[in-house]
């Protein structure tokens, strides 16, 4: 599958908005197991994608960017990146996003041992789910505060 995404994103002749998705989706099969290609695929994203002003892209790019730095134990880079990626989604109004990003930055502040603004982030995180019917996000932001008290 991740072939085929890498084709997708590669093929001029298809709309940027379903190259720029495709790249985001390839991102996903880096994440854990090579973290700089992780990084390198998100930089291009948003590089891509501001070149072509596609905002949502653009904030993609940045989570994606702050997943690999997390990953990478570069905690204050990463909670900058989540936090272009929540300014980005709150300013187009994409509620999903926003709860993603706050949920993001919640996992930023954990490892950096903030506990009481983690639980901010992920409760924000979970409040925004319920009123959005997303019961996948409903679950995650539960077990996040779950672990705070772990």
């Amino acid at each position: 599958m991740n072939d085929s995404l890498y084709r997708v994103w590669q093929d001029p002749g298809l709309p940027d908005t379903v190259r720029a998705k495709a790249l985001d989706r390839h991102f996903d099969a880096f994440e854990y197991v090579d973290r700089d290609s992780a990084l390198r695929i998100a930089d291009e994203l948003i590089r891509f994608c501001e070149v072509r002003d596609y905002v949502q892209g653009v904030a993609w790019g940045h989570n994606d960017r702050g997943l690999a730095l997390y990953h990478l134990g570069e905690l204050e880079s990463a909670a900058a990146a989540f936090g272009s990626a929540l300014e980005i989604q709150t300013g187009i109004g994409n509620e999903k996003g926003v709860s993603a990003a706050l949920n993001n930055l919640g996992m930023v502040y954990l490892a950096q041992g903030d506990r009481p603004r983690a639980l901010d982030h992920y409760i924000r995180s979970l409040k925004m789910d319920e009123a959005l019917g997303d019961s996948l996000g409903v679950a995650g932001s539960h077990l996040n505060i779950g672990v705070i008290f772990l």
